[in-house]
C-alpha cells in the first residue's frame, strides 16, 4: 500500500517535467485582440489583408486555428510569409504573457473572393477561432489599398484565388 502514494507522486513529477520541457504553458489563456486593420490588396482583385495584435495576458498558450470573414462567398485563410512567399498555415501560436503581431511580411489573415466593388469603408464581421479561448468576433472596416512594400513584393502565385 505504501507504493501507491509514491507511484502517484512519481506520475505528477514526470508530468510536470514533461510540461516544462515541452515549452508549453499549461494554464488558462486570456486572449484579447487589438483593433484590426484591413487593407485591400493591390496585387489580387477582391482580396484584403487583415493585421492586428493578439494579446494573451493569461498563464497558458493558445493557438489561433481559423478566421472567418462574414462575407458571402469569401474565403478566409491564416497566412505567413516565408522566403518572400505567402503561404497558408494551420495555426498561429499565441504565447502566454505575450503578444503575437499579425503584420505585413509575417503572420496575417487573407480574405479572398470579396465583392469586386469592395472599397475603403466596407464593413464586415471577422470571427477568430482559438484552440482554448474559443470564438471572438469583431467588426472590421477596410481602410484602403495596402501600400506596404512587403505585400507588393510577395509572391502570390501559389494562391490562384
Amino acid at each position: 500500500m505504501k507504493r501507491k502514494p509514491a507511484l502517484i507522486l512519481s506520475f505528477i513529477l514526470v508530468s510536470a517535467v514533461v510540461a516544462v520541457l515541452s515549452g508549453c504553458k499549461q494554464g488558462a489563456p486570456a486572449v484579447t485582440v487589438k483593433v484590426p486593420e484591413a487593407t485591400l490588396s493591390p496585387m489580387i482583385v477582391g482580396s484584403a489583408s487583415v493585421f492586428m495584435d493578439i494579446v494573451n495576458n493569461g498563464s497558458g498558450d493558445d493557438m489561433l486555428k481559423a478566421a472567418h470573414a462574414e462575407i458571402a462567398g469569401a474565403i478566409t485563410e491564416l497566412h505567413d510569409v516565408q522566403e518572400g512567399k505567402m503561404i497558408k498555415v494551420k495555426g498561429i501560436r499565441i504565447p502566454a504573457q505575450g503578444t503575437t503581431a499579425l503584420k505585413p511580411g509575417t503572420f496575417h489573415i487573407m480574405i479572398f473572393n470579396m465583392p469586386r466593388d469592395t472599397k475603403k469603408g466596407y464593413r464586415f464581421t471577422l470571427a477568430l477561432t482559438f484552440e482554448k479561448s474559443g470564438l471572438i468576433k469583431m467588426p472590421v472596416t477596410l481602410s484602403s489599398t495596402s501600400s506596404h512594400s512587403s505585400e507588393s513584393s510577395m509572391d502570390h502565385t501559389a494562391h490562384g484565388h
